[in-house]
């Protein structure tokens, strides 16, 4: 790793390296891939661990390039854990940010408003709880700090004319350049605490903290599912759920090809009550490779899904997915898991 890291301070000595407008290299060590960007902003160094599921993250001033912007660790999955830092040209500390312990430490002098933004996540905790229960919120629901805040700013329009406009003006980690009257927070729940995806949901408020409404949930999930069951708490698990599975048809000789999941079943309605989860186990049956005739290459694979009410552990149906992956020629492609209707 020493090696590695001198010969990227070798590499950003040289001043045609530095003042050219974007370049990339890539080195390779016995441990690890590395990806040297710049742009005309920011050294990027990327090291992508072989034996870990770590990826190093460095970004530094194009100015100064013993100074760092950025720096932390992601997941290869691309979630972020352990502590991320950045810093403004001057060394002073702009934010810190725990993921693992859901902590952050803003630096107010430079994020004004940030107190309406802190006051309004609170709002979206409370309506989890409140529609949930305490218990779940603690170890189901997750806030990676992943928000964007909205208010009126002063334009100029195509005639020369200054107008005023709604638009997007900062998040936790970008300082809000006007005072913010609508908020969009990105949460994740998941099955429990060692879950490496969850599900995304979406809460947006308006500037009071009320719940609103958006045509955007058809594209991404918004709202609560209305739990009528007492136990507002997630009661199943992988072991449980493969037994009733077999009693309705799984045969089952290599777990492998077993996948867990959490997923929130969309009403696209624009209500506060928009959807509920399903806990689905899927076996994997069969893949086959195909090409298209402008040489695109794909792979299809189908699934047996077994999918339950994760509030109660009810088995609800079992259900033939698939999932289409395509590649080359322009760019890649995911269904995701769809019906299987062949």
């Amino acid at each position: 790793m020493k090696k590695i890291i001198c010969l990227f301070f070798l590499i950003l000595s040289y001043s045609d390296f530095i003042y050219s407008q974007f370049s990339q290299q890539y080195l390779s060590t016995d441990t690890s891939q590395i990806e040297i960007t710049k742009n005309s902003k920011y050294y990027i160094f990327k090291e992508i661990l072989n034996e870990k599921d770590s990826i190093i993250y460095k970004v530094y001033f194009i100015e100064d390039t013993t100074k760092i912007f950025q720096n932390g660790i992601w997941k290869k999955n691309g979630n972020y854990i352990g502590i991320w830092e950045e810093f403004n040209f001057d060394g002073i500390l702009m934010y810190k940010i725990d993921y693992d312990k859901g902590i952050a430490e803003i630096n107010k002098d430079f994020f004004p408003y940030h107190e309406i933004l802190e006051n309004m996540k609170l709002k979206v905790d409370s309506l989890f709880i409140n529609t949930y229960s305490k218990e779940f919120f603690e170890n189901h629901v997750f806030f990676d700090f992943d928000c964007s805040a909205y208010g009126i700013v002063q334009t100029v329009n195509n005639e020369g004319k200054s107008d005023l406009i709604s638009k997007y003006v900062g998040s936790w980690k970008e300082p809000m350049i006007a005072k913010p009257n609508e908020f969009k927070f990105r949460y994740i729940v998941k099955l429990n605490k060692s879950d490496e995806n969850g599900v995304d949901i979406n809460i947006l408020l308006d500037s009071t903290g009320n719940y609103l409404s958006t045509s955007d949930d058809k594209w991404r999930n918004y709202g609560f599912e209305e739990v009528k069951d007492d136990n507002k708490n997630f009661n199943i698990n992988i072991n449980s759920a493969l037994i009733t599975a077999k009693n309705n048809g799984l045969s089952l000789t290599d777990t492998s090809i077993v996948s867990e999941f959490l997923f929130f079943e969309n009403f696209k309605q624009g209500k506060f009550f928009n959807g509920k989860f399903r806990y689905y186990v899927t076996v994997l049956k069969n893949s086959s490779e195909y090409i298209k005739d402008n040489g695109r290459k794909g792979i299809i694979y189908r699934y047996d899904a077994y999918i339950f009410n994760p509030w109660t552990g009810e088995f609800i149906e079992k259900k033939k997915l698939k999932n289409f992956k395509e590649w080359e020629k322009n760019s890649g492609f995911n269904s995701g898991l769809i019906p299987d209707g062949d």
